[in-house]
């Protein structure tokens, strides 16, 4: 009798055990939310983009200093035009990551609505109305 009672008991106890989640799981869920292969390789890519144009106008800036003297309008032309582009691949680069951003906030207060509302019903729900939950979110997001 007395061995039933601590089988049940540690039964019960496994039952509402959770697998606790490692930081390489979640890199890999963070990884998967917000885009994955193609939104990292649009950040390198526009980054080496970026350090190409800024190395650029940094040789264009050491041929302007030895440049003659007619030729000063030619490299100030050239030298605008790779900051411009590089300033361009900035906006892009942070264009391309702030769309990560949201659209792995999205998909994780999506995720974690959708499991809230439709898990199994248990003491928490019963007291706590959904609204009161959904309204919780929002002031969250």
């Amino acid at each position: 009798m007395r061995n039933s009672k601590k089988n049940l008991i540690n039964a019960k106890k496994k039952k509402y055990t959770y697998h606790k989640t490692s930081k390489f799981e979640i890199l890999k869920i963070v990884f998967s939310h917000s885009g994955g292969w193609c939104m990292l390789f649009f950040i390198l890519f526009f980054n080496i983009l970026w350090k190409i144009s800024e190395s650029g106008s940094d040789f264009i800036i050491t041929n302007w200093s030895t440049a003659e003297e007619g030729k000063e309008t030619i490299f100030f032309i050239y030298y605008l035009l790779a900051k411009l582009i590089s300033i361009s691949f900035i906006f892009v680069k942070s264009f391309v990551i702030v769309q990560a951003l949201i659209k792995f906030n999205r998909n994780i207060h999506e995720t974690l609505i959708y499991r809230l509302l439709r898990g199994p019903i248990n003491l928490f729900h019963n007291i706590v109305t959904k609204s009161h939950i959904i309204n919780r979110f929002s002031k969250y997001i």
